[in-house]
């Protein structure tokens, strides 16, 4: 700390400057007070005071340096003590920041959804696990759509804002309306197309819960084919007219929701009622990311009883995600881990090294999401750093995986674990053979016993990775 705080610049001309006025105007107060009249070069006394009163000065100066140098080091000091550096489990913003080489798959979902459509709305779904990078996808492509299509309108609605069924409505139609207003529409209707969707959006909102689940039951009724009177007529002129402006546009309209198996199955039902039946408008496409497992036990709340067959008569496209493969995983979490090691100045012995390497290999095999790879970190150096000396880090991540994947494992290995610590000492009999005793090898059966169907389960994820 020493050396850093012995090292202060020279003082700049403008200081120096200050410096010496400060120096100058401390002597002429000397002068005053002490009511002696004359010139400086006549009396060498007073020019001793004078360059000795300069000298007081610059020590001052370097004095309050000293001082604020001191201060910013110990607040380094404390803020690098305080403040715990974690992977953060944060979407990606940048395409250059794709590390599962997904640009290929976001380019071609951005051309589809900017293909025209004159008639009615078309809808794509991204379905897979929680925390497999939808919501990356999701900012590659509208990165992609803006670049490459000016043109064209994205908007990206959070009906986590919703506090109410009514209010999914209210959300969704005011990020839409706002959404036309920001971007320019390129025709000279545009007014008229903001007018018209306007007055629609005012009907709708102006409806009750009752009315709005009646207009569903009509719309989902009209979508299987039935011919159903219509009580709502000024509505859906309404939408006639806002449809007939739209298509009349000529620009492209992109909508994205995302994390709808975070809503309350009763909003859940309605957003996938409300992009096919309410707002399926000409030149609109949906992009709608969700867990499929999850949506389906919701729908399933809602009294849809084959959730696979609702959702296929709603969404035209449903799409998987490209699966990270066992590189890129294992890349990421060499990355991620040597981050981490990086922040927190941990130094691995050989041993522990090649511990590490072997860690690696088997967590990047069982970790099938970028979400699972940076929570077991995290949670494998916080344990593992008050703990540094007497556990081996590679041994921590591995019981992190296991707690991730097997749950039920780990609690028997928490509940006993004097059954998988063997205190025996092996003598070898041969190049190939232990000599481990009675009491051990029962010890070994029961544990065989215990992790056989896990180890199954290890083999069949090795064989798909």
């Amino acid at each position: 700390m020493y050396s850093r705080l012995l090292k202060i610049s020279l003082p700049s001309r403008v200081e120096f400057g200050f410096v010496c006025l400060t120096a100058l105007g401390i002597f002429f107060v000397y002068l005053h007070f002490s009511r002696f009249v004359g010139f400086l070069v006549a009396n060498r006394y007073h020019f001793y005071i004078a360059f000795s009163i300069l000298l007081s000065a610059l020590a001052l100066y370097y004095f309050v340096k000293l001082a604020i140098n001191l201060i910013r080091i110990r607040s380094k000091e404390n803020q690098n003590n305080t403040n715990s550096f974690c992977l953060m489990d944060r979407p990606v913003e940048q395409l250059s920041d794709d590390e599962f080489e997904r640009y290929s798959f976001a380019n071609s979902l951005s051309k589809y959804l900017v293909s025209k459509r004159d008639t009615n709305s078309f809808v794509i779904a991204l379905e897979d696990d929680w925390g497999s990078g939808k919501t990356s996808l999701i900012n590659m492509t509208k990165q992609l759509i803006r670049s490459q299509y000016p043109r064209c309108i994205f908007i990206n609605i959070n009906l986590w804002m919703a506090s109410s069924l009514n209010s999914v409505f209210e959300v969704f139609l005011t990020e839409f309306e706002a959404a036309l207003k920001r971007k320019k529409l390129n025709t000279n209707i545009s007014s008229e197309v903001l007018d018209a969707f306007q007055e629609f959006s005012t009907a709708i909102l102006k409806l009750k819960a009752g009315s709005i689940d009646g207009i569903l039951k009509i719309g989902w009724d009209l979508l299987r084919g039935k011919s159903v009177l219509n009580d709502n007529t000024d509505i859906y002129q309404k939408k006639e007219r806002l449809s007939c402006l739209l298509k009349s546009i000529d620009q492209p309209i992109v909508i994205s929701i995302d994390d709808i198996e975070r809503l309350f199955s009763s909003e859940v039902k309605v957003v996938f009622q409300l992009v096919k039946i309410i707002c399926d408008f000409p030149q609109v496409s949906y992009l709608l990311a969700y867990d499929p497992k999850q949506t389906g036990i919701l729908l399933k709340r809602e009294g849809i009883k084959k959730p696979h067959e609702f959702l296929d008569k709603i969404i035209d496209l449903r799409l998987h995600l490209p699966a990270a493969t066992y590189l890129q995983r294992k890349q990421f979490f060499k990355k991620s881990l040597d981050k981490l090691l990086h922040e927190y100045e941990i130094q691995l012995d050989d041993s522990e090294a090649r511990l590490i390497g072997s860690s690696t290999v088997i967590a990047s095999s069982m970790l099938s999401t970028p979400r699972k790879i940076t929570k077991v970190l995290n949670r494998s150096i916080f344990i593992g750093m008050p703990l540094r000396g007497e556990v081996n880090i590679a041994d921590i991540i591995l019981m992190q995986v296991i707690q991730n994947e097997f749950p039920d494992l780990y609690n028997i290995i928490k509940s006993t674990p004097k059954l998988f610590c063997f205190d025996t000492k092996f003598t070898e009999v041969d190049n190939y053979t232990m000599n481990i005793g009675l009491e051990s090898k029962k010890r070994y059966e029961q544990v065989n016993c215990l992790i056989s169907p896990y180890l199954k389960s290890l083999i069949v994820l090795k064989r798909v990775n």
